[in-house]
């Protein structure tokens, strides 16, 4: 729900962007059926679309709303259990886990090379 971003500037930009708050489900959806601004794309092309927005809209999304989600309840409510508890699911989404990863860390590493923000061990500088 749109009430799990509130306090989220990010998500107010992607709202705006895509004229909706179900912008990443209805690119996900058009990308599946072949519908809508991905009616003309192949197969292989739609695949990305999805993939791509799982990544850097979904997953970027839920980390941050995780961190600023801590932060409105320890200010509201006071529960420190609470806010240790988004943060590890916050941390959990950034980083990911395992060979097969696709945390936000993951992606970043991943793409660091074609904006120069790698390291001399092509690693992310900046996440």
């Amino acid at each position: 729900s749109s009430d799990r971003y509130r306090g989220e500037p990010f998500f107010g930009y992607f709202v705006k962007e895509n004229k909706s708050t179900m912008y990443a489900h209805n690119d996900i959806l058009a990308a599946l059926d072949g519908t809508g601004r991905c009616a003309n794309m192949t197969r292989t092309q739609r695949a990305a679309i999805t993939s791509v927005t799982l990544e850097y809209q979904v997953l970027f999304m839920a980390s941050v709303s995780r961190f600023l989600g801590s932060a409105f309840d320890f200010c509201e409510d006071n529960d420190q259990r609470k806010v240790i508890e988004q943060w590890d699911e916050g941390v959990a989404i950034m980083v990911g886990s395992g060979a097969a990863s696709v945390g936000v860390l993951h992606l970043a590493n991943a793409i660091c090379d074609k904006f120069g923000t790698c390291d001399n061990e092509s690693k992310a500088l900046v996440v």
